[in-house]
């Protein structure tokens, strides 16, 4: 934060996030990028719980919880020089790890509903069964949640109506899914990238075609030119149920 007059353009006194914060929480996101130069100024903040906003010369105090959350493992990141060692056992004071979105599927539809609801701007609030999802827990979401949100959005801008249609929404997902992963898989080898996205487009045509007629293979395999038993063979490697 700042006071009026500090610098050019400062026209009047602006909080910063700890003054903000103040008899609250403050969550500072991906802390282990940040810079070395801002590193001892967070942990003079943190030791002392007070600080001089730009401009002026009275101490500002605060009473504030802190959660920080990185993606890197911070103790690595200290014995490489690039992370201060006291910061680091300031703020390691309880230590969280989150498990991958690949490693708790179950939260898929929980997670699913409410980006839902964030891309529809409140209008859609709904509920989506497990074994809705259940398809998509073998995709190993290299973007965990992130990723999750970017095709839910994607879906629910390409799906929009007045009346939800979650069939359609799932299938929008499953294309989303194979968009992604050419962006997300590029560190992996061309054929395992290349598996992933043809899992995720086989996954999504299959599910939709067998639910187009109603769980006939017969029916289903004359539609998409396949023979019948190469088709059971499928559906069985995807989980995909028939009659």
């Amino acid at each position: 934060g700042h006071r009026k007059g500090a610098f050019t353009g400062a026209i009047a006194n602006r909080a910063g996030s700890f003054e903000q914060a103040h008899q609250g929480t403050i969550f500072i996101d991906e802390v282990g990028d940040l810079i070395k130069e801002l590193q001892p100024k967070l942990l003079r903040v943190l030791e002392r719980r007070r600080f001089k906003p730009v401009g002026s010369d009275q101490l500002v105090e605060v009473d504030v919880r802190v959660v920080a959350a990185t993606h890197k493992n911070l103790k690595d990141e200290v014995s490489r020089g690039n992370f201060r060692e006291d910061l680091y056992y300031r703020l390691a004071v309880i230590s969280l790890r989150i498990p991958p979105l690949r490693d708790r599927c179950d939260d898929l539809p929980r997670l699913a509903e409410h980006f839902i609801k964030l891309a529809s701007d409140g209008k859609q609030a709904i509920e989506i069964p497990g074994s809705a999802l259940s398809r998509f827990t073998e995709y190993p979401w290299p973007g965990n949640v992130r990723e999750l949100r970017n095709v839910v959005e994607r879906a629910v801008a390409l799906t929009r109506s007045d009346d939800f249609n979650l069939e359609s929404f799932l299938s929008e997902l499953a294309k989303g899914l194979g968009e992604t992963s050419i962006r997300q898989t590029e560190p992996l080898p061309f054929k395992q990238a290349k598996s992933q996205i043809v899992d995720a487009f086989e996954q999504a045509y299959l599910s939709d075609l067998i639910q187009r007629f109603g769980g006939n293979v017969s029916k289903a395999a004359r539609e998409a030119g396949l023979d019948r038993h190469h088709l059971k063979d499928l559906l069985d490697k995807h989980g995909i149920e028939t009659k």
